[in-house]
């Protein structure tokens, strides 16, 4: 008699979780979907996109902040991927499980591999994690109130968000004080060319006297 044919094993399929639900989590799901099995589920903490790079430029214009929000998740979704809303509380490498909160209650993910896409934390130019639209747009409008209505405001940090931030109030208002605080010595003499840039028209001395630095 013939020997009975072995059993063929089926592939096992791994699960891929990547937590964040912007660019780069969209990217690794782009490049990841299309592998064979493969099971591809993506933790976004809030159910709309944001361009965080826009944001120090609408936190001094609210009026352009719809121009860097993408409303509708489904139009950003990857297709052939899962999808679960809701802000990540813990992740136990010992069991493989990421669990996020939704509606009130705390769910599990299994995951044979990790991916932690979630950019970098920032107040006001990142939304708070599990936000709606509309409290982000409210936080939006009333940042933008209050720079509008200071006469002096001071901006924490050095960087190129801090910089382009600082700019984009010393554009909008030329008559206002703007104090960049940064520890690097780099960014005075920053100051002093953005100082030196206005609309024509504006006299020197007030170009110069509207920018401060300090260091910290």
């Amino acid at each position: 008699l013939p020997a009975p044919e072995e059993a063929v094993a089926m592939p096992t399929m791994k699960r891929v979780v990547i937590i964040g639900g912007g660019p780069s989590a969209k990217h690794c799901a782009e490049k990841l979907v299309g592998a064979k099995n493969l099971q591809v589920t993506i933790v976004s903490a809030n159910k709309f996109v944001e361009w965080p790079l826009a944001m120090p430029v609408c936190l001094v214009k609210p009026e352009l902040h719809d121009k860097a929000i993408s409303p509708n998740f489904d139009t950003f979704k990857v297709k052939g991927v899962e999808y679960k809303f809701g802000p990540v509380t813990s992740v136990d490498v010992s069991a493989q499980t990421v669990t996020y909160t939704a509606d009130g209650k705390d769910e599990a993910v299994p995951y044979d591999a990790l991916i932690v896409a979630t950019g970098f934390g920032m107040p006001l130019v990142y939304p708070a994690l599990g936000t709606s639209l509309a409290d982000r747009k409210a936080e939006v409008l009333k940042v933008g109130a209050a720079i509008k209505t200071a006469s002096t405001i001071v901006v924490s940090g050095g960087g190129p968000v801090g910089l382009e931030l600082a700019g984009s109030i010393r554009v909008q208002y030329p008559d206002k004080k703007v104090v960049l605080v940064s520890r690097s010595k780099i960014v005075a003499g920053l100051c002093s060319c953005l100082a030196r840039r206005s609309s024509p028209g504006t006299p020197r001395r007030r170009r110069t006297r509207s920018w401060a630095c300090s260091r910290a």
